[in-house]
């Protein structure tokens, strides 16, 4: 019963609990201006919740994106190439 009361309790808490790694991308302006604030924000809300961020040009970030290297990206061009 313990094994199986265990078993509820971390289900539970793994639909209340933020955690894991989210991987990020972002060109430069908004990558420095705009994401770097919000993840500090994210990892203090969510500590348990752990990022990565990638900023370069979009057309590397878009590049990451495609090979799945980054979960979501955050790019300023209208068009890449």
């Amino acid at each position: 019963m313990e094994g199986v009361r265990a078993f509820r309790d971390s289900v539970v808490e793994s639909e209340s609990v933020v955690k894991g790694v989210l991987r990020l991308g972002a060109s430069t302006t908004p990558g420095n201006n705009l994401l770097l604030p919000l993840m500090g924000r994210f990892e203090a809300l969510y500590p348990e919740a752990t990022t990565t961020v990638l900023i370069g040009n979009s057309a590397d970030v878009l590049d990451r994106l495609t090979a799945n290297e980054v979960d979501l990206a955050l790019l300023e061009a209208s068009r890449v190439r």
